[in-house]
């Protein structure tokens, strides 16, 4: 059957990268602990890569290809009390592996609470961990995730796509494509510096315990209680 651009005349549906999203689970959180939200595909992609070797003869050059290896690369934007980048730190410091998988929200299925989509699951290890601190920028950083072995995108046959369910992940997690920063807040919701970075106050001398430096020391042990 016809396929590609210009093969068919129904309307073209692309599969948009934004909707690929990955969760991770550390190693050694407890087997009762689900998945959690990791980032976004990439600035630059995940790689599937074979090492290409040539025997050149005096007429035409052979070629074979070597073992798989694989990369899987992840846009982390690191928010307020998430304490992504600490589980992340200690992992990498510790040589641990992560539990990563990429769900495809272009095939979402289902309705709530029995959604499913098709998903790939890799246990990877982290052998960097950048962070760019640009002037005037939200920190993040594009990590790449070394595969160990290889990901793995179907079921036991081989062949059929690999689903997830909305309970194997962390609760709300099939709601990351739909939700906005925030939800409706009325007037006594917000206020005391509920939305704003807490930034030191350099007029007060160190072990101040006004309210700001009260917020900051809550702000920073609230990051690693995860």
């Amino acid at each position: 059957m016809p396929s590609g651009i210009g093969a068919t005349t129904e309307v073209i549906s692309p599969k948009f990268a934004d909707k690929i999203i990955y969760f991770y689970k550390r190693d050694s959180w407890p087997k009762s602990r689900k998945p959690e939200v990791l980032g976004l595909q990439g600035a630059s992609s995940g790689t599937n890569t074979r090492t290409a070797t040539n025997v050149q003869t005096k007429t035409v050059t052979l070629k074979a290809v070597g073992a798989k290896t694989q990369q899987r690369v992840v846009n982390l934007v690191y928010t307020q009390n998430d304490g992504l980048y600490h589980e992340l730190n200690d992992a990498w410091s510790k040589g641990e592996v992560i539990h990563l998988w990429k769900v495809d929200f272009n095939t979402l299925q289902g309705t709530t609470p029995n959604r499913t989509a098709e998903a790939e699951y890799s246990q990877c290890l982290v052998p960097q961990l950048p962070i760019t601190e640009g002037v005037g920028a939200i920190t993040q950083s594009n990590t790449t995730f070394e595969v160990q072995g290889e990901a793995v995108d179907t079921e036991g046959d081989n062949s059929t796509p690999a689903r997830i369910k909305e309970s194997d992940l962390a609760d709300g997690s099939f709601e990351v494509m739909s939700q906005a920063l925030y939800a409706f807040s009325h007037g006594q919701d917000v206020g005391d510096n509920s939305a704003t970075t807490q930034l030191p106050d350099e007029s007060q001398p160190a072990g101040n315990t006004s309210s700001a430096g009260s917020t900051g020391s809550t702000t920073g042990s609230s990051t690693t209680g995860k």
